[in-house]
């Protein structure tokens, strides 16, 4: 997990992260779905992303990559 801007760390809250991992995601890539609320919706057609326990919303996912926000409500510990 790495800010998207720069691919390394430290993280921030509401920062935009990527998450890099082998068939972490769908084969068919995937961009963000709006809720009825028009927010960014935290589950991408079954996928969920939890930083510190809280569900991260979901920007776009592929087979090795996910881009997210990083809530404002998960623990600092867990975005060093």
């Amino acid at each position: 997990m790495v800010n998207a801007a720069t691919l390394s760390r430290p993280v921030a809250p509401g920062a935009i992260i990527t998450v890099f991992g082998q068939s972490i995601g769908a084969d068919v890539p995937s961009g963000q779905q709006l809720t009825a609320a028009c927010l960014v919706s935290s589950n991408l057609n079954g996928l969920q992303v939890l930083v510190g326990g809280v569900a991260a919303p979901i920007l776009y996912a592929s087979k090795n990559e996910i881009n997210v926000v990083t809530p404002f409500g998960a623990p600092s510990w867990t975005i060093r």
